[in-house]
Order: structure tokens, then sequence, then C-alpha cells
């Protein structure tokens, strides 16, 4: 009661002596600690926050709400180690329901392949990100990263067979891109047939359309590449109008891009990883959002027009 009065009055200062003071006694100890956990982190002291959490763990291992904060924490810190082991105690404590819980463990493991990544470790790196992709296979982060990885480590097959399995759960621009790097050199002609070829897996999603449309102006299959992308013009991203206004450069010269390029400039925006929670635009996925801290936050998304680019746009 006395650490929650000096709050209200703010003076956290005596707040942090009142839940010291319980945290002292073994009767009051736990409490004592989760206002010191609360404190810390509305301080922004996540160091400190750690500390008490997880010395407020040996007092109740078992505490849902201990749990739940430790692997928050642990996440923005990137223990990603210790927050895998928070996570089989909150699964083991059925705090998750089955699906939940994989999607929470494919992002540790993500988050665990990219730092493996990082270290110059591609084996585990590898191995990490395929394992997220079986656990939760709408994660496209996890296709991308397996792909990338298994193009790094020379396994092309492994990653030609992740880039399909990959678009016909979750196409993505990234996974396009790595399609293309399974061939070096490769003609226009070649490279339209195998880019329609991981189309067909899922002809008709955006990504499919702007793929196949630029591989066919590159092969000049003008007709073709007006065809896809006449199907997603309506409402489409600005890149859709970018493609368009390149394939009109290339049918019909450079005059008579300026309408598509002009049209883009008040289309909607294209996705970006961007995080649901606050908006931030992380530029990567990332499992927590560096701007608020949410855990499974970044999605591939388009972002919202802020109201002062809208009313640029209207002027």
């Amino acid at each position: 009661v006395l650490a929650q009065a000096a709050q209200l009055q703010g003076d956290e200062a005596a707040a942090g002596r009142h839940y010291r003071a319980l945290a002292e006694a073994p009767e009051t100890a736990f409490l004592g600690r989760r206002g010191l956990i609360a404190q810390a982190v509305r301080g922004g002291d996540q160091e400190a926050a750690l500390t008490e959490a997880r010395e407020a763990q040996r007092l109740e291992p078992k505490s849902p709400w201990l749990l739940e904060t430790l692997f928050r924490l642990q996440g923005q810190a990137g223990q990603w180690s210790g927050a895998e082991r928070t996570l089989d105690a909150m699964l083991g404590a059925h705090q998750l329901g089955a699906g939940a819980g994989r999607r929470q463990q494919a992002v540790v493991l993500l988050a665990q392949a990219l730092a493996a990544e990082d270290k110059g470790d591609r084996a585990r790196g590898l191995s990490l990100a395929e394992e997220a992709t079986r656990l939760a296979p709408e994660l496209a982060a996890a296709w991308i990263a397996a792909a990338r990885l298994a193009l790094a480590r020379g396994k092309r097959r492994r990653a030609r067979k992740t880039i399909e399995r990959g678009w016909l759960s979750q196409p993505h621009p990234e996974l396009a891109r790595l399609w293309s790097g399974l061939a070096e050199n490769e003609k226009p002609a070649p490279a339209l047939a195998r880019v329609r070829a991981l189309a067909a897996l899922h002809p008709e999603h955006l990504e499919s359309r702007l793929m196949v449309a630029a591989a066919a102006i590159a092969a000049r299959e003008f007709r073709l590449a007006r065809d896809q992308l006449d199907a997603v013009a309506a409402g489409g991203p600005a890149r859709v109008l970018r493609l368009l206004a390149e394939l009109d450069r290339a049918e019909l010269g450079e005059a008579a891009a300026g309408d598509a390029l002009r049209r883009a400039e008040s289309a909607p925006a294209d996705a970006d990883w961007v995080c649901r929670a606050c908006g931030h635009a992380a530029g990567g996925w990332l499992a927590t959002c560096p701007a608020c801290g949410g855990f499974d936050s970044i999605d591939w998304a388009r972002p919202a027009r802020s109201a002062e680019t809208a009313l640029a746009q209207a002027s």
C-alpha cells in the first residue's frame, strides 16, 4: 500500500524502497519483486527488470504472470535461448493453446536462426529456420530465411524446394528474388518459363502476377505482362503501377510511362515489414518490434498512409 501510494504521488524512489522492503521479507518477497519488475519496466531499465524477474522466478517458478513477463523481457533483450526455456515452461503449464504455442515456438526458433546466421553459423541457422517453417507455415519470414540460408550453403535443390513450399503458403517478393537467383545468367525466355512454373503454385496471388509480369517484360512478352497487371491494377499498390510504367516504356516508349508513374504517387502503399501494434516500419522481419517491444507483431502488410501524406497528395 505504501509503495502504491508513493507511486500515485510520483515518488518512484520511495516506491522502490517500499518494494525492496517487501522483497526482503519472506512472506511478501514475490509481491515486492513483482513491484520492482513493474517499476523497472516503466522506467525503461530492461536489465534491472530481467534481474528482478529471475529473482522472482526462484520464488514462484510457475507463476503465469511471471513466465509471460520474463518471456517478453527475454525477447526484447534478444536472449532467445532463455526465451525458449521460458516458453517451454509456459507450454508445460498450459498457458498457451496448441496453435499459439507452435506459432511462438516458430518465432523464437526463427530469431535464433537469424542470430546464428549473423554469427556465421549457417548450418544451425538453416536447421532452425526449417523447423520454424514446419511449426508455422504461415510465417513468410521463416521460408525466406530457410531459402536464403540453403542458397548460402550451396544447397540449391533444397532452396528450390523451400521456395516452392513457401510460395504455396505465403508468396513473397523476397522468395521471387531468391527464385531468380537459382539460375545465373539465364536468358529471358527460359527465365519466364521458370517464373511461370513457380507462379502456377499460387496463380491468383498479387506476388505471382507481379513476378510473371516482370519476367514477361524482360522477355518482351508484352501481352502476357499486361494481362497480369490489368488483373491487379484496380486498387493495387504502387508497385503495380510502377511495373505498368516499365511495361509502357518498354512497349510504347519513354513518354508512355508518365501516366502510370503519376498514378503510382497516389496509389495504396506497397507492403513492408510493419508492426501491427504501433505501425513502425521495421525494414525487415524481427521477432520483437524495436519501437514498442511487441513480440511477433511485425507482419508483411501495407503500412497505413499518414494523415500528412494523404493531405499532401490531396492538395
